[in-house]
């Protein structure tokens, strides 16, 4: 007789040839033979093999959690005379049987239909730090059947994983007028079959929006909408259970208001909520919103440009154009545009405004100039009509050149924003021909203005947070220069959840402003996620830094932002290197290193590394470090946004030669 191995239904079993097969006492028998199936909740587990059954939520009591099926897959009937089972810990599962033996039809059987044994499987509430619960099972057969009379397979458990829906996901204030208050609701409900923990709150966005959490609300200042709110106790969601939340909007403005509410959980992704409010609203905004001619000499003519900038999501429609009457004569519109003038959104409409002072402005007490005033009004089917543009000027009887800035990007910008710096609406009785800027930057940061610093329109990288301070003197023709500078401030100000830096000073560097291939030290920031193995350096994907700059770490989706980035890499010397992480995983703890990757020469440097939690600087030091040494700085523990140094406060814990072996070419 030949046998051959076959599987059925993944089970493997021995079948006979056609001529026969053996019985169970070794003699021959004619023809069929049973095959015995088993499932678990409808999926096929083979003899010795194991399956898992997700448990319900805790507190629901004994509860089915499942189900074993015995199904006769062969030809041949087959009798299931005993079904046993060991339970660890002793009585968390167990299996309700029915009365045995049992004779089960084959599938194939003409005769008769086929016939299963169903049997529930239950388990019971698992006790404060029980583990998960398994069980043993072995089936008796009569019959021999897949090389024995006992058929044996494991149950194993997992605890059914929470899931948290959050709706609506986007909450929409519709139109608010300025000074009005609007009130919606966001409800979180558990599914999944498991309750959900509720960590924290996050507000980011717009000035005005607010979300109302007993005597701790979450809310926003003047600078915008901001902050994470720790749940102490936390929420625990159950199954069916619907925690509200109250979402506030208060307008500041007619302006299109957006943000984002955060809700961070035990486990999973974060849920995020998009917060909009008058963004399908017409809108109108001046840019700049006030025009100030400074001294002018008397007679002397000069126009400034203001642009009136449609900021909804809808047209608005600019019905009229003027001047107030109560402004002086030295002002006027030029050449405006025909009305009505409707904008699409973000389309702009430029409007020039001309002055000239007839005579010298009178000196009040004090000995000051009272300037000449004015106002441009435009009205607009907005629903704050009116955009108003306060107008200001001086007449002189001798004026030097008068310096002046704009930033196009304005006076509160992101990392890594490039300013945009214009000098060109200086002015003076002659034209200008030469431009001074200087900036008073953070510590650690090289000034570099780009062409120069002789640009009348020169960029500058504000790479580093903290507080900028640009000034300018210009010069006429004549060589005569500006009685005073000109001073504008920008403030930077990280925008995610962590934002960590690193800046470093080689002091045999003679220009760390210099570009190029080893133009100067080159060091590298690391980032570690705790699932790394070992001490986590230079790990990938759980490494954050230059070779592994955008890993994915959290949600799968790519519409959640829960992944660091290395959003600038410095090669040529003192930095920065910059890293965000908008929305951080509860628990865990990041670690923060810095690594010497060369110094091409220039011998070592003081790296210092600084880490912002949601915009504020909580944590600055600093270490001396070359070859290629890697410093491992801190830990940054969440939800809490504690950082740790490592060795403690003042230490500077150094690895020697950290690159592993092999890794990376020799730099």
């Amino acid at each position: 007789m030949r046998v051959r191995l076959v599987r059925v239904a993944g089970v493997a079993v021995l079948l006979a040839a056609a001529f026969g097969a053996c019985g169970d006492g070794g003699s021959f028998t004619s023809g069929a033979l049973p095959v015995l199936e088993v499932r678990v909740d409808g999926q096929t587990v083979e003899a010795g093999g194991a399956a898992v059954v997700q448990l319900g939520a805790p507190g629901q009591g004994e509860a089915v959690v499942g189900w074993l099926e015995l199904v006769d897959t062969g030809n041949a009937a087959l009798r299931v005379e005993s079904i046993e089972w060991t339970s660890t810990p002793p009585g968390a599962l167990r299996l309700e049987l029915p009365s045995l033996p049992q004779q089960l039809s084959p599938v194939g059987a003409a005769a008769e239909p086929s016939s299963a044994l169903r049997v529930p499987i239950l388990a019971r509430d698992l006790e404060a730090g029980q583990p998960l619960p398994a069980v043993e099972i072995a089936i008796g057969t009569e019959r021999t059947v897949n090389g024995s009379r006992a058929t044996r397979i494991r149950l194993q458990t997992a605890r059914s994983a929470g899931e948290l829906s959050v709706t609506p996901s986007v909450v929409d204030f519709g139109v608010q007028a300025p000074g009005t208050r609007a009130v919606r609701e966001v409800a979180l409900l558990a599914t999944g079959g498991a309750p959900v923990q509720v960590d924290a709150l996050v507000l980011s966005g717009a000035a005005g929006f607010a979300v109302e959490v007993g005597d701790a609300p979450l809310g926003a200042g003047e600078g915008g909408a901001g902050g994470r709110l720790v749940l102490d106790p936390p929420w625990l969601i159950t199954p069916g259970r619907v925690e509200r939340l109250t979402v506030t909007y208060e307008a500041q403005s007619a302006a299109a208001a957006t943000g984002t509410l955060t809700v961070e959980t035990a486990e999973g992704a974060p849920r995020v909520v998009a917060l909009r409010a008058n963004t399908a609203a017409p809108c109108a905004v001046a840019e700049p919103a006030r025009l100030d001619f400074g001294t002018r000499a008397v007679g002397q003519l000069s126009a400034m440009t203001v642009t009136l900038r449609s900021c909804g999501t809808g047209p608005v429609t600019v019905s009229s154009l003027a001047l107030d009457a109560a402004t002086d004569e030295g002002f006027s519109l030029v050449d405006p545009p025909a009305l009505p003038a409707v904008l699409a959104p973000n389309e702009r409409l430029e409007l020039t405004v001309r002055y000239l002072p007839t005579e010298q402005s009178p000196i009040d007490d004090a000995g000051a100039a009272l300037p000449d005033v004015g106002l441009l009004r435009a009205l607009t089917d907005a629903p704050v009509p009116a955009v108003e543009v306060p107008l200001s000027g001086v007449g002189a009887l001798e004026v030097p050149p008068t310096a002046v800035i704009v930033i196009a990007e304005g006076e509160e910008v992101t990392p890594q924003t490039v300013l945009h710096l214009s000098g060109t609406q200086s002015y003076g009785p002659a034209p200008i021909a030469a431009w001074h800027w200087q900036v008073d930057p953070p510590e650690g940061v090289a000034p570099a203005f780009s062409p120069h610093d002789g640009s009348p329109e020169p960029t500058f990288e504000a790479n580093v947070a903290g507080t900028y301070r640009f000034t300018l003197t210009v010069e006429d023709i004549d060589g005569v220069p500006s009685a005073e500078a000109a001073v504008a401030v920008v403030q930077v100000i990280p925008d995610e959840a962590i934002h960590v830096e690193l800046l470093w000073e080689t002091p045999g560097d003679p220009d760390p402003t210099d570009e190029g291939p080893e133009a100067g030290a080159d060091l590298d920031l690391h980032f570690v996620h705790p699932y790394a193995p070992g001490d986590g350096w230079f790990d990938v994907p759980f490494d954050c830094y230059w070779f592994n700059p955008h890993p994915n770490w959290a949600a799968l989706a790519p519409q959640v932002d829960d992944d660091p980035g290395l959003d600038r890499d410095d090669t040529d010397g003192a930095g920065p290197e910059n890293l965000n992480l908008s929305i951080p995983e509860a628990g865990l703890a990041y670690r923060v290193g810095v690594q010497s990757w060369a110094d091409h020469g220039f011998g070592a440097s003081v790296a210092t590394v600084r880490v912002f939690i949601y915009g504020e600087l909580t944590y600055e030091a600093s270490c001396p470090i070359g070859g290629q040494d890697l410093w491992d700085a801190a830990r940054i523990l969440w939800p809490s946004g504690e950082v740790v140094p490592t060795g403690g406060v003042g230490a500077c814990v150094t690895t020697p030669d950290a690159i592993p072996d092999g890794l990376f070419p020799t730099p």
